[in-house]
């Protein structure tokens, strides 16, 4: 009977791995490219709302300031490059980065995600 319970937390463990890998492997399959990303960035139409929120097509809910952002923005391949082509002014150090979130641009923190500020685009 003792060696059930090795067996037992042997296979409760690679179903868990698997269903991560899974869960891993369905995300990179979402994401696009650094250079599709960008394409995307300069196709999208701009939101001329007022409102001080952000929307991605993907999340439930506005993006406020103050709050995370998905986490798959946090990421350097969402971060916008060419900051003179979308008319930004440059972080204030180099633990933020531009991103466009919906139609919105938001400034995240590297570390938290945390949205620093969000402007709509023109």
């Amino acid at each position: 009977m003792k060696t059930i319970k090795p067996l037992t937390a042997l296979l409760g463990a690679l179903v868990i791995a698997g269903t991560v890998h899974a869960q891993d492997a369905k995300d990179k399959q979402q994401e696009p490219s650094r250079e599709e990303y960008q394409e995307q960035v300069l196709k999208q139409a701009p939101n001329q709302s007022d409102d001080a929120v952000a929307r991605d097509p993907m999340h439930i809910g506005d993006l406020k300031v103050g709050a995370p952002a998905p986490h798959k923005y946090w990421r350097d391949d969402y971060a916008i490059k060419d900051l003179q082509k979308h008319n930004l002014s440059k972080p204030e150090n180099e633990k933020q980065h531009w991103v466009k979130i919906g139609t919105d641009y938001v400034l995240l923190n590297n570390d938290t995600g945390t949205i620093q500020k969000i402007i709509k685009a023109e």
